[in-house]
């Protein structure tokens, strides 16, 4: 008999159990003894998922309508997300490029009448919140200005800025090479001074490190280059800046 049949045994009881209210006839013992299973063999994980991913292929290929849903869905859903993510990261976790981004504030005209026309400071009104309030550390404006450069191959049209003198004061930016504006730089006969972006300094110049003191040609008219930004100031993703002439305009 193998050990994985039924065994049963059977005993007779003495009289005197027999005897006994509690007791009838025979008692009978049954049990069943087991051998251990064999071991299992390793499982294929990626038999397993090859497996799984051909059955979806086969279920998606029965389903069009379903998948194409399903395929929309997933991509809406993943480029909204990382579009809201990137403007999130670069406006509320990122912190500016600048020292101290948190004492930085922007002054603008606003008119509710206008159907709230914003507009830019005139020159009066920048000398006299420069002179009389004396709660900015430094104080600039700025404007944009799309420059014609000639004199280095094809020529270009820029993306540029025009600031006062203490523009880059500011923002508390080192420049890379050079120095940035000097005090006085923005009044006329002194502005023809420019400051270049890192990419500009780049591209056009190939990263010459004597570019400080060389002329570029913007507009026609001659502008010295004083100083290059590092890589990581941009400012209105402009290429340059260059002094804003508040002189002229007085």
């Amino acid at each position: 008999m193998s050990s994985s049949q039924l065994s049963a045994v059977s005993c007779q009881l003495s009289p005197a159990l027999l005897d006994r209210p509690f007791v009838k006839g025979p008692l009978v013992w049954a049990f069943q003894t087991f051998r251990p299973p064999p071991p299992s063999k390793p499982v294929d994980v990626m038999s397993e998922l090859l497996r799984d991913v051909r059955h979806a292929l086969r279920a998606f290929a029965k389903a069009k309508g379903f998948t194409v849903a399903a395929l929309l869905t997933l991509a809406l859903g993943i480029g909204a997300n990382t579009a809201i993510f990137s403007i999130v990261n670069g406006v509320l976790l990122r912190p500016l490029p600048y020292d101290q981004p948190d004492r930085l504030v922007a002054l603008n005209h606003y008119y509710p009448n206008l159907d709230g026309l914003e507009a830019g400071f005139a020159v009066p009104t920048y000398r006299d919140i420069r002179e009389r309030m004396k709660i900015f550390e430094a104080f600039s404006v700025g404007q944009g200005w799309n420059a014609n450069l000639t004199g280095i191959g094809q020529p270009e049209r820029l993306i540029a800025s025009k600031a006062t003198a203490e523009f880059f004061k500011v923002y508390g930016v080192q420049p890379r090479l050079g120095r940035t504006f000097a005090p006085g730089e923005d009044h006329a006969g002194r502005d023809k001074v420019v400051v270049l972006s890192y990419g500009f300094w780049q591209s056009a110049f190939g990263g010459d490190p004597q570019i400080v003191g060389r002329d570029v040609r913007l507009d026609s008219q001659p502008y010295s280059v004083v100083g290059v930004m590092p890589q990581t100031f941009t400012f209105l993703d402009g290429e340059l800046v260059y002094d804003l002439p508040l002189g002229r305009a007085a």
